[in-house]
């Protein structure tokens, strides 16, 4: 991306501005989202500049919204997406679906559960269409996310279980394991708290073969939290510390936060109120 964006094709700006926000999207993978904005934001500036076509200037603000959403800055990521879908139609349907699960993450960070359910149904049912099981996969598991907040378990649990199913049989273990961190969530709010521990383990596992930082602090934490329901508070203490530690090297703070909340909860259940304040 590097030499497209100063090499032999620094001079079409077309492609420099693609370059750029394709280096966003690698950026944000890497956990760096003040540098995906900049890059998205960068590319975006070229692109309108030079008269890019609808389809990459919404691929541009789908990759900043994306940034802002894993920033924890939902109303900034909702802004660009619904920017980012104003530009195209259904007729592209594999870009609409993927906008349609990002505003629907979007939408459940700002508590708006109906919404999310709305869009990311919205985004299941485009993917199934075109036989994308990754995508597809992903958005299921962002639905039963939602029937995980709306309190509706079983539903949730169904929904997860199958994008699990559906990830392994796609081959798409990234997502598998983001599938089992939150199959495992569930379970714990089933009272399925073995189940859960055993789930968090997996998950685990398959998140150090990918070697991937997000997903091992995203599964050491649900592990800690797996162990802190079945009472085990010195295991999930050790855990939780070490989910923090993985996610305190981003600059990931809203999942940062949300890992000191998980802390709070174990000092509070062990009795130790000044810590879990």
């Amino acid at each position: 991306l590097d030499k497209l964006v100063s090499g032999v094709h620094a001079g079409d700006r077309g492609v420099t501005g693609r370059a750029l926000v394709a280096k966003s999207t690698a950026y944000r993978r890497l956990g760096h989202q003040d540098m995906a904005i900049s890059s998205a934001e960068e590319g975006l500036s070229i692109l309108q500049v030079s008269g890019g076509a609808n389809d990459d200037l919404a691929e541009g603000y789908k990759q900043l919204g994306s940034a802002f959403m894993h920033k924890g800055e939902y109303p900034l990521g909702e802004q660009n997406f619904k920017a980012a879908l104003s530009l195209i139609s259904k007729e592209n349907l594999r870009l609409y679906s993927l906008i349609c699960n990002d505003l629907g993450v979007t939408q459940f960070g700002l508590g708006r559960l109906e919404l999310a359910a709305n869009y990311l149904e919205e985004a299941r049912v485009g993917l199934l269409k075109l036989g994308s099981e990754g995508p597809m996969a992903e958005a299921m598991i962002n639905l039963g996310l939602v029937y995980y907040h709306k309190g509706e378990f079983d539903l949730a649990f169904d929904e997860v279980s199958e994008a699990y199913e559906v990830a392994q049989r796609a081959q798409y273990p990234r997502v598998a394991a983001s599938a089992l961190m939150n199959l495992a969530m569930v379970q714990g709010a089933l009272g399925l708290n073995l189940d859960s521990l055993a789930t968090s383990t997996r998950a685990l596992e398959l998140a150090r073969q990918l070697l991937a930082h997000r997903l091992i602090a995203e599964s050491t934490e649900d592990l800690g939290s797996a162990y802190r329901r079945l009472g085990e508070t010195s295991k999930a203490e050790v855990l939780l510390h070490q989910a923090l530690a993985e996610v305190e090297e981003s600059d990931e703070k809203y999942v940062e936060s949300i890992y000191h909340i998980s802390l709070g909860k174990l000092y509070f259940q062990a009795g130790s109120r000044d810590s879990a304040l």
